[in-house]
């Protein structure tokens, strides 16, 4: 039946209205445009799309809407100018949203026509952006893992069911050496088994794989392509690529470095064992409760024990601290180690038979293999150390107590308080209960001079210490020591003796003589009532130098008694001049001053010396002494000055000083010499003389003084009259000439340049003394004070001048000099050896002790060379030379040695002094000497004894300061030959089979300079092999060396003194030093010698022990690198477990297994919890919670269950863990394990679900 036209409307506007819907409610974008690309109409979905309103769309061109970027503005405006005539369907393109973000679309657009013709345009935009990122996702994806198999580290082989090989990796081809054009299509089998044995396992490998579908794992061999075997490990399992397609997937994991790492640990272990038993300390095992549950060799050596003694599992502290001390503080030790500190200090020790042992505890945890943690307890012997440390208080309390003595006795004082002071010191650090020091005097008679008792004896009886001590005195003049063991048993003739000691309860005694210089001049006594010998220590030398010392005291007291007797005859001389003689120093204290001075000064007792001069002269006095000395200097020692003092009775006198100052090596001024006399009756005669003057004033113009002024350039513009009259000429005649016309050139120059040039503002004076030649030809020495004039500038315009003659007063002084001269020269000549002769070097005067030094009479050495007399030509023209003889420094000292005609060596100290003529000339010499050679054998034994120490010590902080023993041993060697003075010093160190590893050598070569060398490798000589065979000291004298020598040919000595290097039964090698002359080896320092090798031998010991410690360290470090490696490059799943912190740690291959990244996956174990599936975890957990707790024993498990993988599917994993640690409750603390996947055939029959 035909539709009405209202029901045709009706039906069009329905689907009309349908239409629009549809339009509006689509997923794509639509939009319509007319015919000039304008839009008339766009969907929500469109606006959407591209982030546009409705509003905003309307009327805008479409590729303004769509195309606003540059990049696609062409492409779309191609497809805008076609639509109208061709449609188009764009599957992939990009357009642009509002705010400028591309947008991947797909496109369908064509032509809208209306009665046949186009009147516009539509579009449909589909958002393909999720499509465009899926495929992105699986092109990364897939060319991740292409890269993760190419890359792998793991050789990957990919084959059919055939065994025919597919696809290899690079890993691969690195292991076998196959290309993937080797494998392709190939049976792999008959490539990677070539072995017949290994083929049937291979192919019964592939046959069991593809009838279970399981993975499996194999520890095996396999063969590279040129034909090597290698040990590998095999994962394989079959997969389904897809319906039609199967894959076998293979890992071949290289077990080379696995093997060697095996074998390595086993090695240690062996290593570590044999390190223990061997080790030199002693090491102990112990557990928590003080069990021993091992020790090694050198503890039951060190602490006395046996095997048979069964000290295993017994209480350590019953063993090792038997005191009850060391037991305290031993288990205070244990108790602190096992609380977390580690021990590491000094104690003391007991043995099995209670000796004390001093030595160094360390006790660090050790852990088993089988998890439990013991004490690893080491226990070093220092007893060495400690003697050493002993031994090095000693000397250094023997240094200081010897210096104390020393500065005593060379301080001002009297000898007897000082020898009392002294000899308490000595008898206590010997060890002597009673001391007592006697003296020789009237000949044979006894007479104490200090004594001394332990103020811890009990007072007794004591006898009368003035005994005769006959046969003592007659001993102790031969011998150089009494030692007297038991009183007891003393001879019959040494009753006197015998009463004195038994009567102090003495036990035994010994005496020391005392010399000065070949004279006995007593003894020193020291008894000791406690011990029987405490005399032999190594402190008894102590007596004997507390008696050198004294004996030196004795000897300075009686060269000064001696020195000072001439001094009383010059000064009782002195002291009765009726002028003032006076000797002070600048600060005007008195060194001496004779009788008319301190009487004029009124101190009838004198002035002692060192009393001021400021506190007796009056202040207008005084202050004139200080002008009078000031201008003082060394170019000007004398001054001569008259000045108006007060006496002490007020009456007023005119004095004449004459004052010298004398002045030490650097110019300063030590002391003032003055020399005063009274002229008051001289200068009343002046005044006279002066009141007559000025009478005749017109006739006398002037005093005798000459006033002259002239200009810089030496022109006369004034004279006075006596100066006129001195040249015969008068003043007009004399102004306008020069100055120094009256004076030869080289004077002239002189003047002009040590005065007249030196003449300034600052200073205006000074004063010279000139030669002048006169008229008549006579030369007259003039002295003038000359003053400089200047102008406002400060340019010197004239210089005026006052001069007066001292021709006779110069004279008078030289005549004065020369009887002093002579007289000092006879007053001298009363000490030791002295003797005056002429510039040729001829005696001219000996006096008696020069000729019974030399054993000559008098007429047999004057006028005969002295070198012929002393018979050493080096030391007679050192005394005899002039030179640096000068009449203002006249005398000089030195010493030398002097080898007398039976040979007997002995040592001179020599002052020498100039005696002048008055024209300065060096006329004669006079040398007095002193006999210094008792000293000089003190000094030598001092020196020889300080070197030593300063040697060891010196060696002992070489020591503290080196870790490498190659340099230690070098420079040790230098510093001997530095402060010992060997001419050479020789270490080698000894390698396997007794060669020498190294030789180092120093010395001082032909040249006179140090030398230093070492060698490597080389053999001992059989003398060499001979000290290295047996211990002690040798020394062997002759031209010896120990092996060829780095340094020289051959010694310059006479001898070597060598001993072996040896510390707990090890020998390190050998050292040797150069000795000189032919006497015997003091035993002293062949003891010190030892010493020295047992420190040496001690430091090389520890040093090898340091290396071997960190070598094992730094291998133990490789070894745990090695096995991180090796975890972190596991196939399967690795995890730890921290139970207390609930800190999970895994290795990568339990992530990748999963699907995460590594690092990806949380580290806690509330997040594994999380991925473990619900139905498995309450199975799971239950089973973890009785391992964790321990209360069935167990202490590993095996379960399997499902987890999460990252993708969404459940993975069913087995997994196997074991307790490592438990706490001390015995609940774990830490667990390890291994995850690996179940086979792939389980995996299928349980269907993947999304949780």
């Amino acid at each position: 039946m035909p539709l009405s036209d209202d029901s045709l409307r009706t039906d069009l506007e329905i689907v009309g209205d349908h239409l629009h819907l549809l339009v509006e409610s689509s997923p794509e974008g639509m939009v319509i445009c007319d015919d000039c690309n304008r839009i008339i109409f766009a969907n929500p979905q469109f606006c959407s799309m591209f982030g546009w309103g409705r509003d905003e769309v309307t009327g805008k061109d479409i590729d303004e809407v769509v195309a606003g970027a540059e990049e696609v503005a062409a492409e779309a405006s191609l497809v805008s100018s076609t639509v109208f005539s061709t449609p188009h369907m764009i599957p992939d393109a990009v357009r642009v949203r509002k705010d400028g973000k591309m947008i991947n679309v797909s496109i369908l657009a064509g032509p809208v026509l209306a009665d046949g013709r186009t009147v516009g345009a539509y579009g449909i935009y589909r958002d393909i952006s999720f499509k465009k990122k899926a495929e992105d996702d699986i092109r990364r994806e897939k060319a991740f893992f292409e890269n993760l198999f190419e890359k792998a580290p793991e050789a990957i082989l990919l084959c059919g069911r055939e065994a025919r090989g597919i696809k290899v990796n690079r890993a691969f081809t690195e292991l076998f050496g196959y290309t993937r054009e080797d494998i392709e299509g190939e049976d792999v089998n008959l490539l990677l088994a070539r072995d017949p044995e290994l083929l049937r396992e291979a192919r019964g490998l592939d046959a069991l794989s593809w009838s279970t579908w399981k993975p499996f794992s194999l520890d095996t061999w396999r063969t590279r392509k040129d034909g090597t075997r290698i040990p590998v490990g095999i994962l394989q399992f079959p997969f389904k690529v897809d319906d039609e397609n199967e894959v076998e997937y293979t890992i071949y994991r290289d077990r080379t470095s696995e093997l060697r790492a095996r074998a390595a640990l086993r090695r240690e272990k062996a290593f570590f064992e044999n390190l223990f038993e061997a080790c030199p300390d002693a090491i102990i095992l112990s557990n928590r409760e003080g069990q021993v549950l091992r020790a090694n060799r050198a503890f039951y050596e060190l602490f006395g024990y046996s095997k048979e003694d069964r000290i295993i599992g017994s209480d350590i502290f019953g063993i090792v601290a038997r005191d009850p001390r060391s037991e305290k503080e031993a288990r205070e030790l244990e108790e602190r180690f096992w609380s977390g500190e580690e021990i590491d200090r000094e104690v003391v020790r007991q043995r099995k038979d209670g000796s004390d042992l001093h030595l160094h505890l360390t006790q660090v945890p050790f852990r088993l293999e089988e998890g439990s943690v013991v004490g690893y307890i080491i226990y070093r012997d220092i007893e060495h150390r400690k003697k050493a440390e002993r031994e090095t208080v000693r000397h250094l309390a023997f240094e200081r107590l010897i210096s104390s003595i020393s500065s005593l006795f060379l301080s001002p004082g009297d000898i007897a308080e000082q020898a009392r002071e002294a000899v308490s010191e000595i008898a206590a650090h010997i060890g002597a209960t009673h001391a007592f020091v006697y003296v020789f005097t009237d000949g044979e008679s006894v007479t104490p001079l200090a004594r001394w008792t332990d103020p811890e004896i009990e007072p007794g009886n004591t006898p009368h210490i003035n005994q005769p001590w006959t046969w003592l005195a007659k001993r102790i003049r031969k011998e150089p020591v009494v030692y007297v063991p038991d009183t007891s048993a003393l001879p019959p003739e040494a009753s006197e003796e015998c009463f004195f000691a038994l009567s102090l309860g003495w036990k035994s005694f010994v005496a020391y003589p005392i010399f000065a210089g070949e004279c006995c001049r007593g003894f020193a006594l020291f008894g000791n009532s406690l011990r029987q010998d405490p005399w032999r220590g190594p402190d008894a030398p102590s007596g004997k130098i507390f008696c050198n010392i004294i004996g030196q005291a004795f000897l300075r007291h009686d060269l000064e008694e001696a020195r000072r007797e001439p001094e009383r005859f010059l000064n009782d001389i002195l002291q009765f001049q009726t002028d003032f003689v006076v000797r002070i120093k600048p600060d005007f204290s008195v060194i001496f001053a004779n009788r008319s001075f301190w009487e004029f000064l009124g101190v009838p007792e004198g002035l002692p010396r060192g009393s001021s001069l400021k506190d007796l002269m009056k202040k207008e006095d005084l202050e004139q002494a200080c002008r009078r000395v000031k201008p003082l200097s060394r170019e000007n020692p004398v001054s001569v000055s008259e000045e108006e003092m007060t006496g002490h009775d007020g009456a007023k006198r005119w004095i004449q000083w004459i004052d010298r100052g004398i002045f030490d090596v650097n110019g300063d001024l030590v002391e003032i010499q003055g020399v005063g006399r009274d002229i008051s009756r001289l200068k009343r005669a002046q005044e006279a003389l002066k009141e007559s003057e000025q009478k005749f004033l017109n006739i006398v113009e002037d005093q005798d003084e000459f006033i002259i002024r002239f200009q810089p350039d030496g022109t006369l513009t004034f004279a006075n009259s006596s100066y006129c009259r001195r040249f015969g000429k008068k003043l007009e005649e004399i102004l306008g000439e020069c100055v120094f016309d009256h004076v030869d050139q080289a004077e002239a120059t002189r003047l002009k340049r040590e005065h007249f040039d030196r003449l300034t503002p600052e200073n205006p004076t000074n004063t010279d003394e000139s030669w002048s030649l006169l008229p008549d030809g006579q030369i007259r020495l003039e002295q003038w004070q000359n003053r400089g004039v200047f102008d406002q500038d400060g340019n010197l315009v004239t210089i005026q001048c006052v001069g007066r003659d001292i021709t006779s007063q110069r004279e008078a002084e030289q005549a004065l000099r020369e009887s002093e001269r002579r007289y000092a020269a006879i007053v001298e000549s009363q000490i030791e050896m002295v003797c005056r002769f002429n510039t040729e070097g001829k005696v001219t005067f000996v006096n008696d002790a020069f000729c019974l030094f030399f054993g000559l009479e008098r007429e047999n050495i004057l006028s005969r060379p002295l070198s012929e007399v002393m018979g050493d030509p080096e030391a007679s023209s050192t005394i005899t030379c002039s030179d640096g003889l000068r009449l203002s420094d006249p005398a000089s000292f030195f010493e030398h040695s002097l080898t007398l005609p039976p040979g007997k060596k002995r040592w001179l100290r020599w002052s020498r002094r100039g005696i002048f003529d008055e024209k300065g000339d060096l006329t004669e010499i006079q040398a007095v000497a002193r006999d210094m050679t008792d000293i000089k054998r003190t000094e030598e034994e001092l020196r020889h004894l300080n070197s030593i120490l300063r040697s060891i010590r010196g060696v002992n902080r070489l020591i503290s300061r080196h870790q490498d023993s190659e340099r230690l041993v070098q420079e040790i060697c230098a510093h001997l030959v530095e402060t010992r003075g060997y001419r050479n010093v020789w270490i080698g160190i000894l390698g396997k089979g007794g060669s020498l590893a190294s030789v180092s050598e120093a010395g001082i070569g032909p040249d006179g300079r140090p030398l230093s060398e070492r060698i490597r490798k080389g053999m001992l000589n059989e003398w060499g092999m001979s000290v290295l065979k047996e211990p002690g000291v040798h020394i062997k004298r002759g031209i010896i060396t120990m092996t060829d020598c780095p340094l020289l040919d051959r010694y310059e000595e006479t001898g070597i003194m060598a001993t072996r290097l040896e510390f707990s039964g090890k020998i390190f090698g050998l050292i040797s030093v150069s000795v000189t002359g032919e006497s015997p080896i003091d035993p002293e320092e062949q003891l010190l010698f030892s010493e020295l090798a047992e420190d040496i031998s001690f430091a090389l010991h520890v040093i090898g022990t340091e290396m071997d410690r960190r070598e094992k360290a730094a291998t133990l470090e490789e070894k745990a690198r090695q096995l991180d490696l090796l975890v972190s490059a596991h196939p399967s799943g690795l995890w730890e477990w921290d139970v207390g912190e609930g800190r999970v740690a895994m290795n990568s291959a339990y992530e990748t297994m999963l699907g995460y990244s590594p690092g990806e996956m949380g580290q806690s174990i509330e997040t594994w919890k999380g991925q473990v599936h619900p139905d498995d975890l309450p199975r799971m957990m239950d089973l973890l919670n009785r391992i964790l707790s321990g209360g069935d024993g167990e202490n590993t498990y095996e379960v399997d269950f499902r987890m999460l993988k990252k993708e969404g599917t459940w993975l069913r994993i087995r997994s196997r863990g074991f307790v490592v640690r438990r706490d001390r409750n015995g609940r774990a603390a830490r667990m390890v394990g291994i995850q690996t996947p179940i086979d792939q055939e389980h995996q299928e029959g349980q269907e993947e679900e999304r949780p």
